[in-house]
């Protein structure tokens, strides 16, 4: 019955943010886009039964686009209230190169694509909201079907307590797990001083459950150096022709330092650091498969080199 109705409740969420943007086409305008790659060089597959590295190897290729799309943005001069409608076009490529290995153990390729939208609205006494939805389709693009779409959807309330301190909290849902899953969300915005800045942002902007934890430092106007902590969680449907089990949930967890450059109307960034784990596990889209523990197929930890670029209009 709960996840029947955080179902309806995702639905409905998004036929209030589509009936929204009926109502602003003529303001519909891109404002940036954003492109980028990574790099993981081939690491060792470490079996689940015990845990041995093997001689198979992965070698990993990523890249990924990001649009960004305002349909409205309305500012009251009077109240000093903001609302703005926003939305996101994204997609990603991931290209796995298996060497030596004698099953299949991970897929070739895998495409993902997503389409979001997210309301904001300020409210009295320094409070706001931001109401967010999403759906696209993940998969290896051997058989794309209905399993293939995966959607999201949420709300945080967020309470600015100074102009450089803010926190929010919510509740997301999901079905990254192949059934729909409430979730914790969480944002802090801390700026401290001229240079120092935390941000934290579960779950953050990008396709599947992406999570943000850092600590950025300005060195000057136009530079300024990140570390950050960047967990990713994304489901695919995938067909192996060693396992029945199509839910492919896939988990990776970087850390490292990032540099970013503000230029005129671009930012540049560039970065790397430790993969500590990347994990395949193979589940069924069940309600009562939900909690069963699966056979997790890692690669081993190894470094990371990513490299992008964001232009704004």
């Amino acid at each position: 019955m709960i996840i029947r109705r955080l179902l309806y409740l995702l639905i409905f969420m998004l036929f209030l943010l589509v009936g929204a943007i009926s109502q602003c086409v003529a303001q519909v305008k891109i404002t940036s886009i954003s492109f980028g790659t990574s790099y993981i060089p081939a690491s060792r597959y470490i079996r689940p039964t015990d845990s041995v590295k093997t001689k198979f190897t992965s070698e990993q290729h990523h890249s990924w686009l990001d649009v960004g799309i305002s349909l409205t943005n309305k500012f009251d001069t009077a109240t000093g209230k903001v609302r703005m409608l926003t939305a996101n076009l994204r997609g990603s490529y991931t290209r796995l190169n298996n060497k030596l290995y004698t099953d299949d153990v991970f897929p070739g390729m895998l495409l993902a694509t997503d389409f979001g939208i997210q309301y904001y609205r300020s409210l009295h006494n320094r409070w706001s909201y931001s109401v967010f939805a999403s759906i696209g389709v993940n998969s290896d693009l051997k058989h794309v079907s209905s399993n293939d779409i995966f959607a999201s959807g949420g709300i945080i309330f967020i309470k600015s307590f100074r102009p450089n301190l803010s926190v929010g909290f919510g509740l997301i849902a999901h079905n990254s797990f192949g059934t729909i899953l409430p979730w914790p969300a969480l944002t802090v915005r801390w700026q401290m001083g001229s240079r120092y800045k935390l941000q934290i942002n579960i779950p953050d902007n990008g396709i599947g459950l992406l999570y943000n934890v850092s600590v950025s430092y300005a060195t000057s106007r136009s530079h300024y150096l990140t570390l950050a902590f960047r967990p990713r969680q994304i489901s695919y449907d995938v067909q192996l022709h060693q396992l029945n089990n199509r839910l492919a949930s896939y988990w990776e967890l970087p850390i490292g330092p990032e540099s970013r450059w503000k230029l005129a109307g671009m930012e540049l960034f560039a970065g790397g650091g430790l993969m500590a784990l990347r994990s395949f596990q193979y589940g069924e889209k069940n309600i009562s498969k939900m909690f069963e523990k699966y056979p997790a197929h890692r690669l081993a930890a190894n470094l990371f080199v990513n490299a992008g670029v964001q232009i704004r209009f």
